[in-house]
């Protein structure tokens, strides 16, 4: 696998040229094992596997350093992710598979299925000022630039909203009574291919 990132909208991902799969964080560290961790996975079934493993991207397909918990119902881990898109697999006495209750799947380089999985945080955007507009919008690469999806709440300061993203960066704009516009607090911009100007913001 290769030992380098890019990020989640490089033009190589798009034209296929580099699976996700291929895709590492160079000194990506561990995930960390807690209870109060921000991920459940969870198997059900396999009962009289004598151990059930989970990896994947987020510790470069480690066989050995995740074991999942026996439970009542068959097995689950808890873990700290930082948000991103992260593909894992289990292994029950050494048979690897892909998660039988999660739908979303990608194939990988060995013509196999890995389940993907989706971490967000909450973001919060928020645009001061502005407080005569009757309706103020958000619109990105999160919602396809939809610009009716995410309505802005009103504030004591301007307008506000807050949106579960995964890791990676993301382009935006504000919708105020039907103008599109740049966050002006927000100095980081990028052009599209159509010649529109962006507001960038990176999830960690």
């Amino acid at each position: 696998m290769a030992g380098y990132w890019l990020p989640l909208d490089s033009a190589l991902l798009k034209k296929g040229i580099l699976g996700l799969y291929d895709i590492q964080k160079p000194h990506l560290p561990a995930p960390i094992v807690s209870d109060s961790g921000n991920v459940l996975l969870t198997l059900k079934g396999y009962k009289d596997a004598r151990q059930v493993i989970l990896s994947g991207t987020f510790n470069n397909w480690d066989e050995q350093a995740i074991p999942m918990h026996r439970t009542a119902r068959g097995w689950e881990i808890r873990l700290t992710l930082a948000p991103g898109v992260y593909e894992y697999k289990f292994i029950a006495d050494g048979t690897w598979f892909e998660d039988p209750a999660n739908s979303e799947k990608r194939i990988n380089q060995h013509y196999t299925m890995n389940s993907v999985l989706r971490v967000a945080k909450p973001v919060r955007f928020e645009l001061n000022g502005f407080q005569n507009a009757t309706r103020v919008m958000l619109a990105g690469t999160f919602n396809n630039w939809n610009p009716n999806a995410l309505s802005m709440q009103h504030s004591e300061t301007g307008w506000w909203a807050e949106v579960p993203l995964i890791g990676g960066k993301h382009h935006y704009k504000f919708i105020v009574d039907g103008k599109w516009m740049t966050d002006p607090a927000n100095r980081l911009i990028e052009t599209d291919l159509e010649g529109n100007h962006n507001s960038v913001l990176f999830v960690q």
